[in-house]
Order: C-alpha cells, then sequence, then structure tokens
C-alpha cells in the first residue's frame, strides 16, 4: 500500500484529563486521556505520535481509544496515553497543543 502525507495522523488536543487523579488506586494511574479532534488520518491502539505544544514536545504511544458521547462535538474522541514524563500538561480545556504522527 502507497502511503501519502494525508494518511498521517493530524489532531487538536481540546481536553486533558489526568486519569490516574480522577480514578486513584487504579490501573490508570499513570495514565491521562486527551480528547482530540481529528483533523486528518486515523487512529490505531499502539501507534507512536509526537505531543507538542507550546514550544516543546514528546512521544507518547496510544494506549487506547474511547469514543465519547459529546452532542456539542461528536468529532471528538479520547485517547488513553501514559503521561508525558517532560511535558507539563494542564488538566482542563486546552489550546495549542496538537498530536501529529511522524
Amino acid at each position: 500500500m502507497t502511503r501519502t502525507a494525508t494518511d498521517k495522523l493530524a489532531a487538536t488536543v481540546v481536553e486533558v484529563t489526568d486519569l490516574g487523579e480522577l480514578f486513584p488506586g487504579s490501573v490508570l494511574k499513570g495514565r491521562i486521556g486527551l480528547d482530540v479532534r481529528i483533523e486528518r488520518g486515523s487512529l490505531g491502539t499502539g501507534k507512536r505520535v509526537r505531543l507538542h505544544g507550546l514550544g516543546s514536545e514528546e512521544e507518547v504511544e496510544i494506549l487506547g481509544i474511547e469514543m465519547l458521547n459529546n452532542p456539542r462535538d461528536p468529532n471528538v474522541v479520547r485517547i488513553l496515553c501514559c503521561r508525558p514524563a517532560m511535558l507539563s500538561l494542564p488538566s482542563g480545556k486546552v489550546q495549542g497543543w496538537m498530536i501529529a504522527e511522524e
């Protein structure tokens, strides 16, 4: 199969949820949920993507995908990944953060 630049994932992060804080003592400790709006490409578990924003970036692996029931924005899905070690991500609504596949 031939790949083109449009096959590569690009998505805008709209919200960050600290799952370890929300569910303490669970298997979700150290995990975050990124609510993303897909611009192009596709999601898949095991895919490694670059999370970048505010002048910094780090590679994260998609560990899970949740389809959210959000009638205000049905195009937003949640991806689960480990909390990046080097990035300081705020919880809640965010602007200026993206994920992209290399």
